[in-house]
C-alpha cells in the first residue's frame, strides 16, 4: 500500500469528506429507463463502483428539462417525480461508503428536433459543428427559467441524499456555451467580455446557495480549452475559475476539448497521451485554493498517483478505467494488481452510446459484464459438450456465456491466436479473453487445422460457428505482375512490406495497417492509402479523428473518393472523383479490403445431421458491440 499512499488517503470538496482521492466521473451509459427515472440496471451499475472503493461517484448527466435532452434515455431531475428513484440509487451507492453526486445537465444547442421534439436553444443561434439544426437564441426571460431549473434540479438532488452536485460546464454543453466566445455572440449582460460570459454560470451558483446554503458543494466541470481557433483557452479559463472561486464553487473538474474540437480531448482515444490533461489542470491550480479534479485518460493508479504527488490536481477521475475494472481499488490495496484489467482507450463504451439517436447502452471491450452486474448466467438444465469454431469477438462471447452456464466448451481457432482479424490495434483485450475462458475451464486449441471430419471426431452436441471471412482480391489490371500482400500476412508478420507502399483501402485495417507501418520501420512519406470512400470507416469517431491526424502529421498520404485502374511497373494508376487520372510511385502493394464472407463449414457441418448454429463474425471496431451481444446471446439460449 506504500506506493498510494497520497491517492488513497482521505481527502475533500469544501465540508465533503471523501475516503480516497479516485472520482468515478459522470460518464452516460443509457442504463436509465425511457421515461428518465432509475432502473435497478443504473443502480447495479454504480453500486458495483462503489463496492469497489471509489471515494466519490458523481452520478451521469442527469436533465433539467423535459424537451431539451442530449438524448432520449438520459436520466431526469425535472420533476418530483425522480426523488424516490434518486434516493433509492444513493442509498445503494453510499452504503459501501463512496460519496455521490448528481451531475446537472442542459445540452443548448447539442440537440435538436429528432430527440426532444422542440429545437435547441443557446446564448446564440450558431450550430455546432456536429449538429445538423441550428439553435434557436435564448431570451432573457428563458435564461432565467433555465437558472431556475437548475436551482430546482440541484433541490431535488439534495433531497434524494447526494452530498453535491456537478454543473455540466464541459463536451460543448450549455454552460460551456456561454463560457465560449465562438458560441457566446451576446451584447447584453449575458455576453461580452470574460465576466459577462459567466454571469450564467455565476447565476446559478449564487442561487443554488441561497437556496441549499452555503455548505452544500457545488462542482463545476470544465472544458478549459475546446482546441479551437478564437475559442476557449486554458488562459481565459484560469480567469473563468478565478471568478467562479468567488462565486463559491467548490471544486472545479478539469477537462478538455467538446464534440467540435479538433483535438479528440473529450474522450481521449488510445492515440493521445495517458494523463493528457494534466498539464492544464495543473496550471488551474496555480490561479485557485479549489479542490481540482482531472479526467483524460489515467487509467492506471501508479499514474495517479504521480499526478497527486506533482501536484497537478488533488482529485482523480478514473473514468473509463473504472469501467473495465470496477475492483481496481481493491485489487491494489490487496496486492493483486496483476489482475486488474486496464482501459486501453479503444472507445468502445463511446461507440456503443453514441449509435442512434435512442440511445444505445453502454458496453466495454475489456469488460463483458458492464451493465450486467447484477445478473447471473442461469445454469443450464442439461450441460452439453459445445464446440466454438473462430476465437472472433462472437465466439469468445459464446464461450464465455455457454461455460457460465455449466456446459463444457472447447474452442477451435485455425489462426495461432484468439480475436479474429478485425483490429489489429485492440488485440490488447486477447490476454483478457485468454484468462477468463481458462479461468472458466473452456479447453482452447489455437493454430487448428478444422475440417468435417475433425469435428465429427469430436462428436460435439452442439456447434457454434463464427462464419468465416476471406481476405478480398480486387480485379486489378496487372496485378498478378506486382509485388502484393494481404494486410493479415503483413499485420500477422507472415510477410514484411518494405520501401514505398500502397495501401489499397482506407477502412480501418488500412488505417491501422499504416501505423503498424511506420511502427515497423517504413517512413509515413513513403506510404500511401487509396480508399474509395471515406477514411477510417469501421473505427469510431474520437480514435479515427486522432489515428488520421497521427498519419498525415507523418507524412502519410491518404486519398479518398478514388478508383484504382491498373497497376504499371512500380506504380499505381488511380481515378479521382473528377475524373481525372494520378499514379503513386510504390514497391510493393497490400490489399487491406473488407473480408468476403463465407458459411462452407457450417453448411457441412448441418448436413451432417450436427446442431449448428451460425453468429456474424467481426469485421472492425464498429462491428464489435454487435458481434459480442449476438456471442452472448447464443451462449445463453443453449
Amino acid at each position: 500500500m506504500g506506493y498510494y499512499d497520497r491517492l488513497f488517503e482521505s481527502s475533500h470538496i469544501s465540508g465533503l469528506q471523501l475516503k480516497n482521492r479516485i472520482v468515478f466521473p459522470a460518464i452516460g451509459t443509457h442504463y436509465a429507463n425511457r421515461d428518465g427515472t432509475v432502473s435497478q440496471r443504473l443502480i447495479d451499475f454504480y453500486v458495483k463502483r462503489a463496492e469497489g472503493g471509489v471515494g466519490l461517484i458523481v452520478v451521469e448527466f442527469c436533465a433539467i428539462d423535459p424537451f431539451q435532452k442530449g438524448s432520449t434515455a438520459e436520466l431526469g431531475v425535472w420533476e418530483d417525480k425522480f426523488i424516490d428513484g434518486l434516493s433509492r440509487l444513493t442509498s445503494a451507492v453510499k452504503l459501501p461508503g463512496s460519496k455521490a453526486a448528481l451531475q446537472l445537465h442542459h445540452p443548448g444547442r447539442l440537440t435538436d428536433t429528432r430527440i426532444n421534439g422542440v429545437q435547441g436553444v443557446a446564448p446564440s443561434a450558431v450550430p455546432a459543428l456536429t449538429m445538423r439544426e441550428v439553435p434557436r437564441e435564448l431570451s432573457e426571460v428563458e435564461i432565467e427559467a433555465i437558472i431556475d431549473e437548475f436551482v430546482e434540479g440541484a433541490r431535488r438532488a439534495k433531497e434524494a441524499g447526494f452530498d453535491a452536485v456537478e454543473l455540466h460546464g464541459a463536451s460543448g454543453y450549455l454552460i460551456y456555451q456561454f463560457f465560449s466566445p465562438l458560441s457566446n455572440l451576446r451584447k447584453d449582460g449575458w455576453g461580452g467580455n470574460t465576466l459577462g460570459r459567466t454571469r450564467f454560470a455565476r447565476e446559478i451558483v449564487r442561487r443554488v446557495k441561497e437556496v441549499l446554503g452555503g455548505d452544500f458543494p457545488i462542482v463545476l466541470r470544465m472544458a478549459v480549452t475546446d482546441y479551437q481557433e478564437g475559442g476557449l483557452t486554458i488562459e481565459e479559463s484560469k480567469k473563468i475559475v478565478q471568478i467562479m472561486e468567488k462565486e463559491r464553487v467548490d471544486s472545479i473538474s478539469v477537462t478538455a476539448g467538446t464534440f467540435d474540437s479538433p483535438v479528440p480531448g473529450l474522450v481521449p482515444p488510445m492515440f493521445m497521451p495517458r494523463g493528457c490533461h494534466t498539464g492544464m489542470s495543473a496550471e488551474i491550480k496555480k490561479v485557485t485554493s479549489l479542490p481540482v479534479m482531472v479526467a483524460g485518460r489515467v487509467n492506471g493508479l501508479k499514474l495517479a498517483e504521480q499526478i497527486v504527488s506533482e501536484g497537478k490536481a488533488d482529485l482523480i477521475c478514473m473514468g473509463r478505467a473504472l469501467i473495465a475494472d470496477p475492483d481496481l481499488l481493491k485489487k491494489a490495496k490487496e496486492g493483486r494488481e496483476r489482475e486488474i484489467e486496464v482501459c486501453v482507450a479503444d472507445n468502445t463504451c463511446v461507440h456503443s452510446i453514441t449509435r442512434g439517436i435512442p440511445g444505445n447502452p453502454l458496453v466495454c471491450l475489456m469488460n463483458p459484464d458492464v451493465g450486467r452486474e447484477g445478473e447471473k448466467e442461469t445454469k443450464a438444465e442439461k450441460p452439453r459438450k459445445v464446440l466454438v469454431i473462430g476465437g472472433s469477438p462472437a465466439g469468445v462471447e459464446a464461450s464465455r456465456v455457454a461455460a457460465l452456464r455449466g456446459h463444457q466448451v472447447i474452442l477451435w481457432e485455425e489462426n495461432p491466436e484468439l480475436g479474429g482479424r478485425w483490429s489489429y490495434l485492440l488485440k490488447s483485450y486477447i490476454p483478457h479473453r485468454v484468462s477468463v475462458l481458462r479461468g472458466l475451464g473452456v479447453k482452447m486449441e489455437l493454430g487448428k487445422e478444422i475440417t468435417l471430419s475433425s469435428v465429427l471426431e469430436l462428436n460435439p452436441d452442439i456447434v457454434i460457428v463464427t462464419m468465416g471471412l476471406a481476405p478480398a482480391t480486387p480485379l486489378i489490371p496487372g496485378l498478378e505482375k506486382a509485388k502484393v500482400f494481404q494486410a493479415d500476412d503483413v499485420l500477422s508478420g507472415k510477410v514484411r512490406a518494405e520501401g514505398r507502399v500502397a495501401v489499397i483501402g482506407g477502412n480501418n485495417i488500412g488505417m491501422e495497417l499504416a501505423e503498424f507501418l511506420m511502427k515497423h520501420g517504413v517512413r509515413g512519406d513513403q506510404i500511401s492509402i487509396l480508399e474509395e470512400k471515406w477514411a477510417g470507416r469501421g473505427i469510431e469517431r474520437f480514435s479515427r479523428r486522432s489515428l488520421i491526424d497521427k498519419l498525415t502529421q507523418c507524412g502519410v498520404r491518404i486519398m479518398v473518393d478514388v478508383k484504382i485502374r491498373e497497376f504499371e511497373s512500380n506504380r499505381l494508376v488511380f481515378r479521382k472523383k473528377d475524373g481525372t487520372e494520378e499514379s503513386v510511385e510504390m514497391d510493393c502493394a497490400v490489399i487491406a479490403l473488407p473480408r468476403i464472407r463465407h458459411d462452407a463449414l457450417a453448411g457441412s457441418l448441418s448436413r451432417s445431421g450436427l446442431q449448428v448454429l451460425s453468429v456474424n463474425a467481426c469485421q472492425s471496431p464498429s462491428d464489435y458491440v454487435e458481434a459480442a451481444e449476438e456471442g452472448a446471446s447464443i451462449g445463453r439460449e443453449i
